[in-house]
């Protein structure tokens, strides 16, 4: 009988514990919300359609982090396309890669479909 009382009040010590200990989850620290880890603090720069389809819809957006300069190759560039009816199509990545090597400034020079 003292062997139960004993386990018993372990587990309430332990879920006490639990109780009073706060936890963090993966990938963020205390009282932090968690986010999606590429666009964290990122910088980011938007252009928009400006003549034929989509025209003043969004057509590149560019991720960096924070401080970089817009002609320093630090960034990722996606490209956002419209069909006739100014619904968006497609969207890719600029040179067929998400990696923070390319240029903002240089955006409309790159190859938005590596594939073909």
């Amino acid at each position: 009988m003292r062997r139960l009382g004993w386990l018993l009040l372990g587990m309430v010590i332990g879920q006490l514990l639990q109780l009073a200990i706060p936890k963090a989850d993966a990938g963020t620290l205390l009282g932090e919300t968690p986010t999606y880890a590429r666009e964290q603090g990122m910088d980011q720069e938007f252009a928009y359609v400006a003549a034929g389809n989509g025209v003043g819809q969004l057509e590149y957006q560019g991720f960096a982090q924070p401080n970089s300069l817009t002609s320093a190759a630090k960034w990722q560039i996606r490209k956002f396309t419209y069909d006739s009816s100014n619904r968006l199509s497609d969207i890719k990545w600029a040179n067929g890669t998400d990696n923070t090597t390319l240029i903002w400034n240089s955006r409309a020079s790159y190859d938005y479909d590596p594939d073909s």
